[in-house]
């Protein structure tokens, strides 16, 4: 019975090794300033001969990262990093990569790095959590802004900008950049970036908590049910992003937009941008008098063109467009390292055309037509 109990121990054994396919082991690199601080560096090691095309690609990702050759310095080689950290996660298919990292250029910067990489490719994975605004439905996420968390924000800014000798920050009122569940409690927290490195004492910290039975009213049935049934926000990495992966197809198409006209009228717009027909639906309103405005029209590549309606009656007309070149009235829209766009706009009625200046755009998701590459 013993050498049958050893048997099964070591063919499970065997088994379990046979399925590893890659290793992340700590490489030591010094920093080659003055102090020379220890850094840990992440090196992949592929442990089957299938997995190395992959490895090397994630490897050489790492190395870019920390601007250097390989894992051993060369003479001339210069390292700034300081105190450097990682940690990591590995399932059947994906490795989670997280890095600390201190670097000490002209303004000393502090910052974590996260990363999944297919084991098989060595392609990058958009890990980035579903986007708060993305969680409301198109009436909800303005309601529940406007009455959860303007008010305070607003405030904030304004001791921020006091503080500051009137320097505005780079962040706005609607960069909530964490959110998580603790105790049937919905946490949600503005971005740290908001000023740079020699201002951070400037940066309105501010963190939110509001009720599981506040937020069902104005959260999407499937974000609701993500949240507070399957935990979505204690999963960890991989977990997050095979969840991630699932869920993202609920997130209705759409855009919030945030402006004034004729830079004196404060607007706040909400649209849905369907995928069937090219058509659009939604609403805006003056942030003086919050009464919401019908908008309806339809999008193309670049271009959303919107006629509004008070009592079924057209008494004015949008013309919204998204250009590659630079505007100096544009919002400048960064989707990524490839595509930036510059969001100009108009506003028009029988007797007035108006430019609309946009100090803020939140998308639900990427949007290939309207954005383009």
């Amino acid at each position: 019975m013993k050498k049958l109990s050893l048997l099964l121990l070591l063919l499970f054994s065997f088994i379990a090794s046979s399925q590893e396919k890659i290793a992340v082991k700590k490489v030591m690199i010094k920093s080659t300033l003055s102090f020379q601080s220890e850094n840990e560096i992440p090196k992949v090691i592929a442990l089957k001969k299938e997995f190395e095309p992959a490895v090397k690609k994630i490897n050489q990702f790492i190395l870019d990262e920390f601007m250097i050759e390989g894992y051993q310095l060369k003479k001339e080689e210069d390292f700034r990093f300081s105190g450097c950290t990682f940690e990591y996660q590995i399932n059947n298919d994906y490795l989670f990569l997280k890095m600390d990292i201190g670097y000490l250029g002209p303004y000393p910067s502090e910052f974590e790095k996260e990363f999944i990489f297919h084991i098989k490719t060595g392609a990058i994975q958009d890990s980035q959590k579903i986007p708060f605004q993305a969680l409301f439905t198109l009436n909800g996420y303005l309601d529940f802004m406007e009455k959860y968390w303007l008010p305070d924000i607003k405030k904030e800014f304004t001791t921020s900008i006091a503080d500051c000798e009137g320097s505005e920050p780079f962040c706005s009122y609607y960069d909530i950049e964490k959110y998580e569940v603790k105790d049937n409690q919905l946490n949600f927290s503005l971005t740290n970036d908001c000023y740079p490195h020699v201002a951070q004492a400037c940066t309105p910290y501010f963190t939110k908590s509001v009720s599981k039975e506040v937020m069902k009213q104005y959260l999407n049935d499937w974000a609701y049910r993500m949240l507070f049934t399957n935990n979505y926000t204690s999963k960890n990495k991989i977990a997050l992003f095979l969840m991630n992966q699932k869920e993202k197809p609920n997130c209705e198409n759409n855009i919030y937009l945030f402006g004034k006209i004729n830079n004196l009228y404060p607007i706040s717009m909400a649209l849905n941008l369907s995928k069937k027909d090219n058509s659009v639906s939604g609403y805006y309103y003056y942030d003086k008098k919050k009464i919401k405005i019908k908008l309806s029209g339809t999008y193309s590549k670049k271009a959303i063109s919107l006629n509004e309606f008070s009592n079924n009656v057209n008494t004015g007309k949008f013309s919204l467009k998204f250009e590659n070149d630079y505007n100096d009235k544009g919002f400048f829209v960064y989707e990524n390292e490839n595509n930036s766009q510059y969001l100009t706009g108009q506003w028009s009625n029988q007797k007035s055309d108006f430019q609309i200046i946009f100090n803020e755009v939140k998308f639900n998701q990427y949007n290939k037509v309207l954005l383009g590459n």
